[in-house]
């Protein structure tokens, strides 16, 4: 999926936003094309189409949903520094 390997979360959220927007896009343009009859009745591309969209604003709403978590994000917490009880007296 375009966006996959963008650096923020924010980042890759956009490029969803855009699949999905595509993918409702597409479904319209099945429609106008089976009611035009260019798509035989038995052919469910509008059905396929309407299950990634469904897929794709799962993925979606997976990323706007707050998450649980133990602890800070990982943008939350604080850089790390060396732990004093780890080093050894010389």
């Amino acid at each position: 999926m375009e966006g996959c390997a963008r650096a923020s979360e924010k980042d890759f959220l956009r490029f969803v936003d855009m699949a999905l927007g595509s993918a409702r896009e597409l479904e319209f343009q099945l429609d106008i094309a089976l009611q035009l009859g260019f798509l035989g009745e038995n052919e469910d591309l509008i059905g396929l189409a309407q299950e990634v969209a469904k897929l794709v604003a799962g993925l979606a709403n997976a990323f706007n949903k707050p998450r649980e978590s133990s602890g800070p994000s990982r943008e939350q917490r604080p850089p790390k520094t060396e732990d004093s009880r780890l080093k050894t007296e010389d």
